[in-house]
């Protein structure tokens, strides 16, 4: 029989399995390797979302990159995550063939061929080889071997050999990072080469760090097909179950619809639900947010326009209210300098309380 939970509950288990509620602190490997892998598309924010959750600085985050300890790559969905180099093989041994496939015809179109791949591939291999190197350097590499880069070539050529195992981004030089040789498959552990045991882990690591969600959600994040994902289910057995989501108006809550939801079991559900006044300011691209398809539960549609504005892929800074986004914030003043003041844009109505609460926590907010 299906467990029932109200919209505030759902919240409520949400924010304690990002480390949100109260964030926990912890190493960034150990948050890492909760969360699984985290969207490091735009690197500040992702480096913020993990020292907000570990209560960490941007310095000590930034140190188990140079440790080799974190990595970023593309190991699903064509877009950069920030992970573990162990989970980086592992997700890539699942999802390498359909990004490749996905990605066929832009690379015919680029010019990139077979031939092309295995030259590009033993460039790097040299010169990574020799240490780590910047985007910049093993484009340069690859001009001198006579691979052109220019326009989109030099990165999908990046992409390619990083999702095939060969690299991936690693120690930091100055405000960038720099690539490096990734260890790839020799990093997975027996049971990692088992795909339906290492779906059935996953399974239950990505809800342990964000149920309650759907399988949609999973199907969403891993971009696989959700008949591979319910094998998952059952192979996991008690280690998840269902739970029936109901709306909760009185919290600002929406349905959810019909589909089935699925909790991890160590996740108990709460007697009660965050209050208005529980404000956090998250980063950009924040798992919270991007780490579901559907993310009603926490967010209306006047929201969710504004956290992405005209659908041009760029999510905003985050203000929660209660666990749902309320608005969003950004850096005041022109160029947006760090030492500027918050400015909040606020898309639901607060009580003068609630606002209060906004200000004081836009004003203690940590990081440069």
């Amino acid at each position: 029989m299906e467990d029932a939970i109200s919209t505030g509950q759902l919240r409520a288990m949400r924010l304690a399995a990002h480390r949100l509620r109260p964030p926990q602190p912890s190493g960034a490997v150990q948050l890492v390797r909760h969360m699984v892998a985290l969207q490091g598309q735009d690197l500040p924010s992702v480096l913020r979302a993990i020292a907000l959750r570990g209560q960490l600085s941007e310095a000590e985050v930034r140190a188990a990159f140079d440790a080799g300890e974190l990595v970023r790559g593309w190991p699903m969905r064509g877009t950069l995550f920030v992970t573990t180099p162990r989970d980086l093989a592992a997700l890539g041994s699942l999802t390498r063939e359909r990004m490749h496939a996905a990605s066929a015809r832009r690379r015919r179109e680029l010019g990139i061929d077979e031939s092309s791949l295995q030259r590009a591939r033993a460039v790097a291999e040299e010169l990574l080889s020799q240490g780590p190197a910047t985007r910049a350097e093993l484009q340069a590499a690859w001009q001198r071997a006579g691979e052109q880069t220019e326009g989109q070539r030099g990165y999908h050529l990046i992409v390619h050999l990083s999702q095939d195992g060969l690299m991936h981004w690693g120690p930091f030089r100055g405000g960038e990072q720099a690539l490096v040789l990734s260890e790839g498959r020799a990093v997975l552990d027996p049971e990692d080469r088992d795909r339906g045991a290492l779906l059935a882990s996953l399974l239950t690591r990505y809800l342990l760090a964000r149920g309650p969600a759907r399988l949609e959600d999973l199907a969403f994040w891993l971009k696989l097909p959700k008949t591979e994902l319910r094998a998952a289910v059952a192979a996991a057995g008690e280690a998840v179950r269902v739970v029936a989501v109901a709306p909760d108006d009185a919290a600002g809550g929406q349905p959810l619809g019909a589909a089935e939801h699925l909790v991890a079991v160590a996740a108990p559900v709460p007697e009660t639900v965050p209050e208005p006044g529980e404000i956090q300011l998250l980063p950009g691209f924040d798992e919270y947010y991007l780490g579901y398809a559907d993310r009603s539960a926490i967010a209306s549609p006047a929201v969710q326009a504004a956290v992405v504005p005209g659908g041009n892929g760029m999510f905003r800074p985050l203000v929660l209210s209660g666990g749902r986004v309320v608005g969003c914030w950004r850096r005041a003043g022109r160029g947006r300098a760090a030492q500027a003041p918050i400015e909040v844009e606020l898309i639901e109505p607060l009580p003068a309380a609630v606002r209060r609460a906004v200000d004081a926590a836009a004003a203690a907010w940590p990081f440069a």
